[in-house]
């Protein structure tokens, strides 16, 4: 890519695989997409369920406890700026672009992805939490080519 000025991420995939740290607490755990930081309005465990299933998520899983079936798997979901948005403007306007080359700029507009965990009910805490690997992958469109490169 040192050869292109600008780029523009097409598709993200995300899969997620972790193991349940809570010795009592059975949890539900999925991916959500926004194109505003999730942690700024998921505040309560109420704003949490409902993020669960009105964002752009992927299914919703129940993870049993460390003493038992603790290890899960969210089946890899690939999806693009476009669905995250709402809009096609993610495929043609220029706050989707970022600059990188001679020095990476972040875009304008970006969006994010947020791992929501809850318990069966807002009585039971969750203190141990989880141990998970994350992992994005971005497919990258790059363009405007430099001048000599």
């Amino acid at each position: 890519m040192a050869a292109y000025a600008l780029s523009r991420v097409k598709r993200i995939t995300v899969e997620l695989v972790g193991t349940s740290l809570e010795a009592g607490a059975v949890q539900s755990v999925n991916v959500i997409f926004s194109d505003t930081q999730p942690s700024t309005v998921i505040t309560s465990y109420a704003l949490a369920r409902a993020a669960q299933i009105s964002y752009l998520h992927t299914p919703v899983r129940k993870i049993g406890v460390n003493v038992g079936n603790s290890t899960f798997k969210i089946i890899p979901i690939t999806t693009t700026p476009a669905k995250i948005i709402g809009d096609k403007m993610p495929n043609t306007d220029r706050d989707f672009v970022t600059q990188i080359n001679p020095s990476h700029s972040a875009p304008v507009q970006e969006v994010w992805t947020a791992v929501v965990l809850t318990s069966a009910n807002s009585s039971t805490n969750i203190t141990n939490g989880l141990d998970i690997t994350f992992t994005i992958t971005a497919q990258v469109e790059a363009f405007s080519r430099l001048v000599g490169a």
